[in-house]
């Protein structure tokens, strides 16, 4: 059987070990940080957003990939069908104009920007719920508070069950600490339960909240394009990116002049800006590279927004990262409260005694105020000597 007051230490180190795990983690300053970055993210990851900004990428990134096929399908209209070219020979054309410079690099470099742009996109999408989820949670700004109050609690219990166990009264009778035992058993109870209790309307649990989270912040440590690149959620990828919507910003406004060009040099026709979006809007084929045409500057604000908010929040992103995995944190009340529970039980309401001289260790030799007249009955040594005064008053 278990001593009582060598569980009753046991509690109290949980206790202790509960109070300084935010300290340990750095948790004062790592999760009001956490809080900002949902904050911040909260205005790009919603349910309406995100599949927004995914198909602006679907539409750039087949858009532009429709570059050639513009030039192809411009030259055989104004042309009157007198001209086909080829792929490689639209290429070189766009290649060629001065004045296409956006629209040649993104021809050129589609096939490298493509992939990481996709993987963004898909790892914002794929995360959405998840992002919800966490900010669907008490604030972040609390999180040490959920360690703090119970091991307060714990500890404190724990200690007031350490004075009281074994102490005797003024009448020498031992003092009963049931009430410390049974206060530390439900709020072991009740601190191994909380990430199954249910939630106020419009909060969610951290017990299915917290593996979709962890693997949300997995998934943006992840390369953005394959072994060796930058994590998805870095000032690097956010850097590149910035780039890559500059120059498809460039090469939207580059569409038309396209088509005017490519009708002018193998239809021998000027055409004016006006006629060249018609023919575009005219072409099912083109017509991811029509809404590019018409619709880039709310495509560019979307991306603008998306990039500027990841890079303002990345340093609060990155302190995110150093906490505890989210998976684990049912576990952080699941355990303690688990072993505080069991501990009570059957250690402190059931378990051994202290030693029948405990007490008697705590208070010295000295007897019992107000029973000095008992302090020596049946003591060896001290029978009452025939003829002794009596006691004064007795």
């Amino acid at each position: 059987m278990l001593n009582r007051r060598l569980a009753a230490w046991l509690v109290l180190v949980v206790g202790v070990a509960l109070m300084v795990a935010p300290e340990a983690f750095d948790m004062w300053v790592r999760a009001p940080r956490g809080a900002q970055m949902i904050g911040g993210f909260a205005s790009i990851m919603t349910a309406k957003n995100v599949p927004l900004v995914a198909s602006y990428g679907r539409t750039v990134l087949g858009g532009f990939g429709n570059a050639a096929l513009t030039i192809q399908r411009a030259a055989s209209r104004f042309s009157g069908g007198h001209r086909s070219l080829s792929y490689s020979q639209a290429t070189s054309f766009i290649a060629s104009q001065g004045n296409l410079r956006g629209l040649a690099y993104m021809d050129r470099n589609l096939p490298v920007l493509g992939p990481p742009f996709s993987t963004l996109l898909s790892v914002l999408y794929k995360d959405q719920p998840a992002f919800a989820g966490m900010h669907g949670l008490p604030s972040f700004t609390l999180f040490p508070l959920f360690f703090v109050v119970p091991g307060l609690l714990i500890a404190g219990g724990a200690a007031v069950f350490l004075h009281r166990d074994g102490r005797p009264d003024s009448l020498g009778r031992p003092v009963s600490a049931r009430g410390p035992a049974a206060f530390l058993l439900v709020i072991g109870f009740l601190v191994a339960i909380a990430p199954l209790l249910p939630m106020p309307p419009g909060f969610h649990s951290i017990r299915t909240v917290g593996p979709h989270g962890a693997a949300m912040l997995d998934d943006f440590a992840a390369p953005i394009n394959g072994p060796g690149s930058a994590p998805v959620m870095s000032l690097k990828t956010v850097a590149q990116f910035d780039g890559y919507v500059a120059e498809m910003r460039l090469a939207s406004t580059e569409i038309v002049p396209a088509v005017q060009d490519a009708a002018a040099t193998f239809g021998h026709r000027h055409i004016s800006a006006s006629t060249a979006t018609a023919f575009l809007a005219s072409q099912p084929s083109l017509a991811l590279v029509y809404r590019i045409e018409r619709d880039f500057p709310a495509m560019y604000r979307s991306f603008h927004h998306m990039l500027a908010t990841m890079a303002k929040d990345m340093p609060d992103y990155q302190a995110v990262q150093k906490l505890p995995s989210f998976s684990l944190f049912p576990l952080f009340f699941y355990v303690p409260g688990g072993i505080v529970f069991l501990l009570a039980l059957f250690g402190l309401l059931r378990g051994a005694p202290a030693k029948p001289n405990a007490s008697r260790a705590l208070l010295g030799d000295n007897p019992v105020p107000g029973n000095e007249a008992l302090a020596g009955i049946g003591t060896p040594g001290t029978a009452p000597t025939p003829g002794a005064a009596p006691t004064p008053g007795a």
